[in-house]
């Protein structure tokens, strides 16, 4: 029989029996893949450890049966951890701030028609929706769920001649798992837990919307198992994708465990304090353990037959003295505990269980004693390039979205930029749009601008670098205005001429 050659060396095998050349191959092969590395050896050291390692899909790795757990118990953690809640509260609150602007960079149109599409959609529109406590809502969800829904629906009773508004829906209610079998059609599109994708461009075509939230339990209400099949241009799906999968994950899931260990940590501080503080006095017998505490009858009985009297308690007075029982000693309960090491452990844990939040610890903390100015400053550096990545990924998932909806329909209602205000310009918006087909399909050139988030605590530091870096030159307008400043470099000077203008006509020159 001819010799097998090991693939993986091009050298022949061992002499061995015919019956046994697959397994010296197998055994072999897996020999000489494993001694590369270290850390895909198996020993029995390690087996143990590495046993809930898999090859599993994004998809199925989470899937709804690992998906809904995981959201509930980040909900409990988040709703009874101040740590945790506070956290999220801050992302959420530091990322939204006082929300997003539009602003214009389109050289299709002049200033005054800029600065009035500018005002339609940040002062008109997006206030009449509540845009930015909905965007604060998806924040929060994202990080405590895994994912954040929104629904495009028509409200006839908003008073906005745009009538769209936009429904924050839990992630729970966006699934089709939860429909009988008999209900259930073989899927014409590649499906995953109520979201179908395009079998062309791999793309969300569809969102199946359960009529009600599964988990409702009011009276009288039975949770329905029914729902619709939404068109995907109406949802707006946020989450982060850190593998190729459809559906979101808690982002606090990695270090939900710790959180669970710092509360019992607390309780069993608190309850170790509770119990010095109850045991105010201890007797401890000399007699031998096999000997009774208690008189014995003529019957060699004790003669306290009620168990519950056996170990009463009674006051002790404030600069008491008194005389003990024969044959007990009266000592105080050692009231050692792991006080010295209780903040230590908190902060080592806190800062472990925020680092996936990308929460800095003075932040996580909420604390930042023991900390300098310029230690403060670096931990919030990374801390300023999460919230702006953030920001990132909620414009292109969200606002991009919503600014385009609002566009197509604004430039379809007559007179709506070009009313009252404008009726005396000769160049209309309206002639532009008309002019330039591609603004019928798509909004005009734009970004979108949100509050700084600030990188230090000094305000006269910051800007005597400003100045300095301005004046050499290695600064512009435009960076000092739209980046750090969220306006544009024209409504800056506009406004400083508004302010000069002002002051000429209102103050006197001594002033």
């Amino acid at each position: 029989m001819p010799r097998l050659i090991n693939p993986a060396t091009g050298r022949p095998f061992n002499e061995v029996q015919p019956t046994n050349q697959i397994a010296e191959m197998r055994t072999q092969i897996i020999r000489h893949l494993k001694a590369r590395y270290d850390a895909v050896q198996t020993t029995h050291q390690n087996e143990l450890h590495w046993r809930m390692a898999d090859n599993m899909s994004p998809n199925a790795a989470n899937s709804l049966s690992v998906r809904k757990p995981a959201r509930e118990r980040s909900r409990y953690e988040t709703s009874n951890n101040g740590y945790l809640k506070g956290i999220i509260l801050t992302i959420s609150s530091d990322m939204i701030g006082s929300g997003p602007t539009v602003q214009i960079t389109d050289t299709r149109f002049d200033n005054n028609q800029k600065q009035r599409i500018e005002e339609k959609f940040n002062l008109d529109y997006a206030q009449k929706i509540k845009l930015r406590r909905k965007l604060w809502q998806g924040r929060h969800a994202k990080a405590q769920d895994g994912e954040s829904f929104k629904f495009r629906i028509y409200d006839p009773e908003l008073r906005h001649p745009i009538k769209a508004d936009y429904a924050v829906v839990e992630c729970d209610q966006v699934s089709s798992l939860t429909l009988p079998t008999r209900l259930i059609k073989k899927p014409q599109k590649f499906e995953i837990d109520g979201v179908r994708f395009s079998n062309r461009s791999g793309k969300p075509s569809e969102y199946h919307l359960l009529n009600q939230h599964p988990g409702e339990t009011e009276i009288y209400s039975i949770p329905s198992i029914d729902g619709q099949w939404v068109p995907a241009r109406n949802v707006l799906h946020w989450f982060r994708q850190d593998r190729a999968w459809n559906r979101g994950i808690p982002e606090t899931l990695p270090t939900i465990p710790l959180w669970a260990l710092l509360r019992r940590y607390t309780l069993a501080v608190v309850q170790n304090a509770e119990i010095a503080a109850d045991f105010t006095a201890l007797l401890t017998s000399i007699q031998a353990a096999n000997t009774t505490a208690f008189p014995l009858d003529g019957e060699g009985q004790p003669t306290s037959t009620d168990p519950q009297t056996w170990f009463d308690s009674f006051p002790i007075d404030r600069g008491l003295m008194t005389v003990i029982p024969s044959g007990y000693d009266l000592k105080q309960l050692d009231p050692a505990q792991p006080v010295t090491m209780y903040d230590t452990f908190v902060n080592a844990l806190v800062q472990e269980a925020a680092r996936p939040l990308l929460a800095p610890r003075n932040l996580a903390l909420g604390n930042s004693g023991g900390y300098n100015m310029a230690s403060g400053a670096l931990d919030r550096q990374f801390y300023r390039q999460a919230i702006n990545q953030e920001r990132l990924s909620c414009n292109e998932e969200e606002l991009e979205q919503c600014l385009e909806y609002w566009w197509y329909e604004a430039i379809r209602i007559p007179g709506y930029f070009d009313d009252e205000y404008v009726r005396g310009n000769q160049n209309p918006i309206s002639s532009i749009v008309t002019r330039f087909q591609s603004l019928r399909e798509e909004s005009p050139r734009h970004v979108f601008r949100w509050d700084e988030v600030p990188e230090h605590t000094d305000p006269v530091k910051v800007a005597q670098a400003i100045d300095i870096l301005y004046k050499g030159h290695h600064l512009s307008d435009t960076d000092i205005q739209e980046a750090r400043y969220n306006r544009s470099v024209e409504e800056h000077y506009a406004n400083l001429e508004k302010q000069y203008q002002w002051h000429a006509e209102n103050l006197s020159p001594e002033t």
